[in-house]
């Protein structure tokens, strides 16, 4: 395989890096970076980072230093009740700074046919982060709660939202269930009745950060967005399977599939909504600074 501009082994996922876009190249184990007009524009190679394990999601907090989450491979044998990881951001120069523990559930012994195996938990909440405008976010629990930590750990930022959780519904059981890829142990998971309120989060340009909910009507999400001074400022509409999501000034770019299957780059104008499901989060609501407090 060649590794030079535009030319990839395993390329996963699409970020914003600065003016950038940025896909991660995990045959190579580099960032290649491209203008938003799709020309080459370098890359970053994170073989020399001293991540202390292997990264499942990477993005540039500034020109020397990088947020990763972490993760040790663990032994395969026996119940995994957990999959351990953290939240670190590494320098270029060498030096390393965790900020919060981001471990994950593990996952569900299922017994079918007189067969067992280990299957993951249905909608469990999962960690996951962004920066933006040099902070860290990161949404860990099950309710609307996002942490903006500074790069040292500090807590700079707290967005959150209303209490109530989204339900998971029989088109989610069904989506969960054809990935399982085995009906007799597809019919016997165990499912919560209600999912995690955030699903992901995007970072947007002037510090903007935007929340992906599990909130949906039909084959639409709900997204938030969050100003870059901590303030709820409304809510937009994607479909579901939109994925690998990028945000630049008034647009959207995402990978989307079409009734066939097939691939391809969609570009979104989003505009707010008011038939969103689900409740929003207070536009007239301070945004939450806590005094700085050292994540665990």
């Amino acid at each position: 395989m060649a590794g030079g501009p535009g030319e990839f082994e395993d390329p996963k996922g699409l970020l914003r890096f600065g003016d950038l876009l940025a896909t991660r190249d995990f045959g190579d184990d580099r960032l290649s970076l491209w203008t938003w007009t799709g020309e080459p524009a370098g890359t970053r190679n994170l073989e020399t980072l001293p991540l202390r394990g292997s990264a499942v999601w990477i993005a540039p907090v500034d020109t020397g230093r990088l947020a990763a989450t972490t993760f040790v491979p663990i032994p395969s044998e026996g119940p995994i009740a957990a999959l351990p990881r953290a939240l670190v951001v590494a320098s270029t120069s060498g030096e390393l700074d965790t900020l919060a523990d981001v471990s994950i559930p593990g996952f569900q012994v299922v017994r079918a046919e007189g067969r067992t195996r280990q299957l993951p938990l249905p909608y469990p909440p999962v960690p996951v982060a962004a920066v933006s405008a040099g902070l860290v976010y990161v949404a860990r629990g099950a309710g609307y709660d996002v942490i903006g930590f500074g790069t040292t750990g500090d807590t700079v930022r707290r967005l959150t939202g209303p209490a109530e959780r989204p339900p998971v519904t029989a088109g989610m059981k069904r989506a969960f269930a054809s990935g399982i890829g085995d009906s007799a142990f597809a019919a016997r998971i165990e499912y919560p009745k209600r999912a995690p309120v955030v699903r992901s989060l995007v970072a947007g340009p002037g510090g903007e950060l935007l929340v992906r909910t599990w909130w949906r009507t039909g084959d639409l999400d709900r997204w938030d967005r969050w100003s870059g001074q901590g303030v709820y400022s409304g809510s937009f509409l994607l479909p579901t399977g939109a994925a690998h999501v990028a945000v630049g000034v008034g647009r959207i770019v995402a990978r989307t599939e079409d009734a066939l299957d097939r691939q391809r780059v969609t570009v979104f104008t989003p505009s707010d909504s008011a038939s969103c499901p689900g409740p929003v989060p207070d536009p007239a609501r301070a945004p939450m600074a806590p005094p700085p407090e050292r994540a665990p």
